[in-house]
């Protein structure tokens, strides 16, 4: 879930919130399916992403487009340090066999 705000060359503004649903690249069966484990979700300290197979990238993205963590060539099993993000919303995008899945993620320190 996204929140969006436009104002026009008027200095009118409006306000909405939008839901984006993105699907993998490519044709998927019915019976196909792609399981991503992120837990815990929010998470305090560490976060861990399991995946049926091995993650080629997977980037951490802040709701202001900023890039929080990139990296390649994971295995199918990933543990995370938080600790040091700020708290707050994030997207998790991975890149499995070339189809791409966002998830949320919420990161709290209390």
């Amino acid at each position: 879930m996204f929140w969006v705000k436009v104002n026009n060359n008027e200095g009118c503004e409006g306000r909405d919130t939008i839901i984006i649903s993105i699907w993998p690249k490519g044709p998927v069966s019915k019976t196909e399916k792609l399981l991503i484990k992120v837990f815990p979700n929010p998470s305090h300290k560490l976060l861990n992403i399991v995946t049926e197979d091995n993650i080629n990238k997977l980037k951490v993205i802040n709701l202001a487009g900023q890039e929080i963590f990139s990296s390649t060539k994971f295995g199918n099993k990933i543990i995370l340090n938080t600790l040091d993000w700020p708290e707050g919303i994030y997207i998790l995008k991975t890149d499995i066999n070339g189809s791409f899945y966002f998830q949320k993620l919420s990161i709290l320190h209390n």
